[in-house]
């Protein structure tokens, strides 16, 4: 299969063409801000020793627009961030680069999604947008910071198109068959490949519920295509399977399911063992409308593939753990957010878990992720935990990725409003080659206070301590920072 090159115009274009004529007339939402800061840090270089104090001033524009007509619908949440730190000040301070990337000034955020029914019962299409930044390396200093004060911050920007066909044939079956053509672009290509996947998706399914027996048909085929950067070859995966899907709904709690089927693969690995039988057999207990858990084993050619999720909602309180053991590729993980949306924005919030190696061979990702939250009375706590092991199907190189969170929000009175938050990453290299930096361990420490001053504006000032350590002093830093800001609601 040919990947096909395309511009972020070209999705752009495709976003507006798709869903410009079906939501005419449609129920639209919009909301936009902008929020000047004044930043002081009393080590800007997040330097080892001879920490720079250094004022910083910012100013950070949001958007959000959704639209839900009777056959389409989008949701585009866009921020941009703009800081007063430019190189030839950071050079005066002394500030160190990571060598890695060029720094830039300003950090782009956007998460845009739309639907839309092409031909009615038939032909539908998805479109999705998402720009955001990533660290370049783990292991060095500055990449998790908008400020970028060291070269080690990658702008990402990734767009997909997708349209598929979906069609119920009377009480026996549906079919679903989608295409999908995804692209992804970074600032720093000296180090992350920008990347192009296409992939196929057949599913032939009985009908949900309408026997205690159900089935179902599923081939999959993906082509990813990594183009050569400084520190990495380009690459080319194909990975393609079929398989059988089988379950039995012994209750209304209790169904077993499994699957079986066989893989065919072409990429570059150490191992000679890349494909042939896959299969899995669980158990999926539903006691509530509220709890799902979903356990199972399997095994594939890289060895056993055990699952389990949980889900539970109850009155305040919500709990989700999964933990997986399968293949999945760098773009994928530095891409991804486990955190909750912003509900002005609609951008998510990161809370750790988007670590990643550097390869164009696929990575083995034995993955385990926590996510509690309850609602007082007045405050609202939530706890978030990913413990990531990454294996590279190219070397065997392992990594190993963790982040810890704890953040609670709590009304102080009714105009003033307290955030705290902790969290702890650490990020490990047990073996395989690490050109980008060694072991690390970053600890933060947040404290907010938030106070209306009319019904358009907020004031806010925030304090914010980090502290890392790593095998390599030049890598170690403490900081403190104080932010007082303004938030206008336009």
């Amino acid at each position: 299969m040919i990947i096909l090159r395309k511009t972020s115009w070209f999705y752009l274009f495709t976003l507006a063409g798709t869903i410009s004529a079906p939501v005419l007339g449609a129920q639209w939402t919009a909301a936009s801000g902008v929020s000047p800061r004044v930043t002081y840090s009393d080590n800007v270089c997040l330097a080892a020793d001879d920490e720079q104090g250094e004022v910083i001033a910012l100013v950070d524009s949001n958007l959000r627009v959704s639209a839900v007509g009777s056959r389409a619908s989008f949701d585009i949440g866009a921020s941009l961030e703009v800081n007063s730190l430019s190189d030839s000040k950071l050079e005066d301070l002394g500030c160190a680069s990571s060598g890695i990337g060029n720094r830039q000034q300003f950090a782009p955020r956007l998460n845009a999604k739309a639907n839309a029914e092409i031909f009615e019962d038939w032909l539908y299409v998805d479109v999705a947008a998402n720009v955001g930044q990533n660290e370049i390396s783990p292991f060095l200093t500055g990449g998790g910071d908008s400020l970028n004060r060291t070269g080690n911050t990658n702008t990402y920007s990734r767009y997909s198109i997708s349209p598929y066909i979906s069609r119920r044939f009377s009480d026996v079956a549906t079919l679903r068959l989608r295409y999908t053509t995804d692209d992804e672009t970074n600032t720093e290509d000296v180090a992350i490949a920008d990347s192009s996947e296409e992939s196929v998706v057949f599913n032939l399914d009985g009908i949900e519920g309408a026997a205690s027996f159900s089935w179902g048909l599923q081939a999959n085929y993906e082509d990813i295509e990594f183009e050569e950067t400084d520190i990495q070859s380009a690459g080319n995966s194909e990975l393609s399977s079929v398989r059988i899907n089988l379950g039995y709904q012994l209750n209304r709690d209790w169904q077993i399911n499994g699957y079986y089927g066989q893989e065919d693969n072409d990429f570059v690995s150490f191992s000679d063992e890349i494909d042939g039988d896959l299969w899995d057999v669980g158990v999926r207990w539903t006691p509530n409308a509220r709890t799902i858990v979903d356990l199972g084993y399997g095994d594939r050619f890289f060895g056993a593939t055990p699952r389990l999720s949980i889900s539970h909602e109850y009155r305040r309180s919500t709990f989700s753990a999964d933990y997986s053991r399968d293949l999945t590729y760098d773009r994928n993980i530095r891409s991804s957010s486990s955190g909750p949306l912003d509900p002005v924005t609609g951008l998510p919030i990161d809370v750790g878990g988007n670590s990643s190696s550097l390869t164009a061979s696929p990575i083995l990702d034995e993955r385990f992720s926590l996510g509690y939250s309850y609602m007082f009375r007045r405050a609202t706590l939530r706890i978030d935990a990913s413990h990531s092991a990454q294996t590279r199907t190219q070397d065997q190189g392992d990594q190993s990725f963790q982040a810890y969170s704890i953040s609670i929000n709590r009304n102080l009175s009714r105009s003033v409003t307290f955030d705290g938050s902790i969290r702890f990453f650490k990020n490990e290299s047990t073996s395989g080659q690490n050109v980008l930096g060694n072991d690390t361990e970053l600890l933060t420490v947040g404290l907010g206070l938030r106070r209306p001053l009319n019904a358009s504006m907020d004031l806010s000032l925030n304090y914010l301590y980090s502290e890392q350590r790593a095998d390599v002093p030049l890598n170690e830093y403490d900081e403190n920072r104080v932010t007082l800001s303004i938030q206008i609601r336009l």
